[in-house]
C-alpha cells in the first residue's frame, strides 16, 4: 500500500508518503484518570477515504483494519493469516476452488453478515465504474481481469451457497490467497447502505462496521473517534475510546508526546540523534521500500540510458545519513526478512558510469539536458531526501532538477492521473509475500505509475505466484528484479524502512514488520504509568 506517514508524526502503510509504520503512524496516550480506557493518537493527515474498495494509503488502512475485518486477519506475532470473519476454509479441485465458511457475525447495526456482502464488495472493487487502483488484487480469480477491463459484464470468480458459505474460483493455485483476503480492499461492504446514503455512506451516521470498533465521530481535518463495536466477533477490547487527531506538524506531535498527551511519536531525522539514548527510544524492522520512479514514456526518461544515469547517480548512503542513519540503503526491491531478498541486485552509486550513460543518451556532462521536476509529498524527511537527490544529480550529472512538493492528497492525485516523469514514492507490504512487492510493477497493476510493461517480467511473476519451492521462487524473483532495476530501470530503490520513535513504557502493543496494529489487542501496564 502507498504510505502517507511522516517520520515525525508517529512511531507507528499502498504509494509511500515516506513516513513511519503503523505503530508510528500515530502517537497515542491513555487517560490514566479514567483507568486507561482512552487512547489518543496523532495522525499526520486526514484519511483520504474509509471506503475499503477505494482506499490505497496507510492512514486509511490504519483505521480500516480496526473498523472492519476480512475473511482473515494477521497474527501480529507470526504474520500468518488467521480466521477473522471466516470460521474455516478448504481447498478443492487441485487448489483452484476455495470454500470459506463464515462465522455467525453481525454488523454494528445488528444485521447479520452474509456471503453476499463479500460478493457485492468484490464485484464493486472490480467494477470499471468504481475505478479502484487495487482492482488487480483479485486478478487471480476467474474472470476478474476480464470483468475489470470491460470484456465481460459478469464476475464469475466468487459465488455463495447460502448465507454463510463463500466459494472462490481461482485461475491457478496460488500460495497467498488467505493473506490476500486479510487486506482492506477485500473487506465486505453493505450494498443497502451505499445505495441509501450515496457518497456519505462513509460518514458516522451511515457507516456500517464489522470490526472491533465503530466510527463514533469524524470531524474532518481535525479528529476521528472510535468506540468498541458491541457486535464484534472477537475478544472484547480493553480500550473504551480511541481519539485520533490530525497533527501535520512534527514539532507539535513531539510536544504532545513530551506532555503525555500521546504515547508514542515517530522521530524525524534531527530528533533521532537527540533521543537515541532515551529509555523510550525504540526501533523495529519494517517491510517497506522507498524509491524514485520514472514515467518511462515521458521525455527525457523514455531513454533507458537517462534512467540508468540517474540511477547510478543516487548516493543512498547520503540519503540515509540525512535521515538519521537508521534506514537501510537499498539497490534491490524486495526488503530484508522477505523471501526473495537479494541485496546484490540493482545499480549501485557509480558516478563514472552515470556520466557514461548520460553521454550515451546524448547529453555529455549534462549539456542540453532539459530541466525536470521531482514530485514528492510534503514532509521534512521527504524534503531532505529530495534535496540530497537534487544535489547529487547536479554534481554528478550536471543536470537541473526542480523540487515539487505537494500535500498528500494532491500528490496522490497527480501521480495517479497526471503520471509525472519523475517522482518519489514508497510501498509497504499489504501481506508478507514477495508477490506483493513484485506484482506492483506488472502491466496490469493499478498501482504501477511508471508506464513500465514487460512480457517476460509479467510471465515470471505469474509463474512465481504458483511456485511452492522457495529456492526456485527466489531465483524467479531475482531475475524479475534484474529486469525491473537493471535492464529497464523503471524505478531506483533508495532504502528499506525501519521504524524509529519514542514510546511510553506503560503501553503493551505488538509491533510487527507489517505495521499492523489492532486496537483490540492493546493492553496497559499501569505500574509503569506516570501519575
Amino acid at each position: 500500500m502507498f504510505f502517507c506517514r511522516s517520520f515525525a508524526r508517529s512511531f507507528g502503510s499502498l504509494l509511500f508518503c515516506l513516513v513511519l509504520p503503523t505503530f508510528f503512524i500515530s502517537s497515542c496516550s491513555f487517560d490514566y484518570e479514567r483507568g486507561g480506557e482512552v487512547l489518543r493518537f496523532a495522525i499526520s493527515t486526514e484519511p483520504p477515504t474509509l471506503d475499503p474498495n477505494l482506499a490505497t494509503d496507510s492512514v486509511s488502512h490504519f483505521l480500516l483494519t480496526n473498523l472492519q475485518c476480512g475473511l482473515t486477519r494477521f497474527d501480529t506475532e507470526t504474520l500468518k493469516p488467521v480466521p477473522c470473519l471466516a470460521e474455516s476454509w478448504r481447498y478443492e479441485d487441485g487448489g483452484t476452488k476455495v470454500v470459506f465458511n463464515l462465522k455467525p457475525a453481525f454488523w454494528s447495526d445488528g444485521k447479520p453478515l452474509t456471503a453476499y456482502d463479500f460478493i457485492y464488495s468484490w464485484r464493486r472493487l472490480l467494477s470499471p465504474e468504481t475505478g479502484s487502483e487495487y482492482a488487480y488484487f483479485l486478478y487471480d480469480l476467474v474472470g476478474a481481469y476480464e470483468f475489470n477491463t470491460g470484456k465481460i459484464n459478469y464476475f464469475p470468480g466468487v459465488t455463495a451457497e447460502g448465507d454463510r458459505t463463500l466459494i472462490v474460483y481461482l485461475r491457478k493455485p496460488i500460495v497467498y490467497l488467505p493473506s490476500i483476503v486479510s487486506f482492506m480492499v477485500t473487506f465486505p461492504v453493505r450494498q443497502d447502505i451505499i445505495e441509501r446514503c450515496g457518497e456519505r455512506w462513509v460518514e458516522p451516521e451511515c457507516y456500517p462496521e464489522i470490526g472491533p470498533f465503530i466510527l463514533k465521530e469524524w470531524k474532518h481535518e481535525y479528529k476521528v473517534v472510535l468506540e468498541p463495536n458491541p457486535y464484534w466477533v472477537g475478544n472484547k477490547p480493553k480500550i473504551k475510546r480511541v481519539e485520533l487527531y490530525v497533527v501535520s506538524d512534527p514539532s507539535t506531535a513531539m510536544n504532545l508526546y513530551v506532555f503525555d498527551f500521546i504515547y508514542s511519536v515517530g522521530l524525524f531525522s534531527l530528533a533521532i540523534y537527540k533521543f537515541r539514548n532515551s529509555p523510550d527510544f525504540i526501533t523495529s524492522p519494517a517491510l517497506r521500500g522507498f524509491y524514485v520512479g520514472f514515467n518511462i514514456n515521458k521525455e527525457p526518461f523514455n531513454n533507458v540510458h537517462v534512467r540508468r544515469a540517474f540511477a547510478y547517480a543516487v548516493d543512498r548512503d547520503a540519503v540515509v545519513k540525512a535521515l538519521g542513519g537508521i534506514q537501510i540503503p537499498a539497490t534491490s526491491w524486495i526488503p530484508p526478512g522477505m523471501l526473495g531478498h537479494n541485496p546484490s541486485v540493482g545499480l549501485p552509486f557509480d558516478p563514472q558510469r552515470a556520466k557514461q550513460e548520460l553521454a550515451l543518451a546524448g547529453y555529455p556532462d549534462g549539456k542540453g539536458f532539459p530541466t525536470v521536476k521531482l514530485y514528492f509529498n510534503h514532509s521534512p524527511e521527504n524534503r531532505k531526501i529530495s534535496e540530497v537527490l537534487q544535489d547529487t544529480w547536479r554534481k554528478v550529472l550536471g543536470v537541473n532538477v526542480i523540487l515539487e512538493s505537494m500535500e498528500w492528497k494532491t500528490f496522490l492525485y497527480t501521480v495517479v492521473n497526471e503520471k509525472p516523469a519523475l517522482f518519489r514514492l514508497g510501498w509497504g507490504a499489504d501481506f508478507p509475500d514477495p508477490h506483493n512487492f513484485m506484482d506492483l510493477f506488472t502491466s496490469k497493476s493499478g498501482n504501477n505509475h511508471t508506464g513500465f510493461t514487460d512480457e517476460e517480467y509479467d510471465r515470471i511473476i505469474d509463474i512465481a505466484s504458483q511456485t511452492h519451492d522457495e529456492k526456485k521462487r527466489t531465483e524467479l524473483y531475482t531475475r524479475a528484479q534484474k529486469i525491473l532495476l537493471e535492464e529497464k530501470v523503471a524505478i531506483v530503490p533508495l532504502f528499506w524502512g525501519v521504524n524509529v520513535g519514542l514510546r511510553k513504557p506503560y503501553i503493551k502493543i505488538k509491533h510487527n514488520p507489517l505495521d499492523v496494529i489492532y486496537f483490540d489487542e492493546i493492553d496497559f501496564d499501569f505500574s509503569k504509568a506516570r501519575r
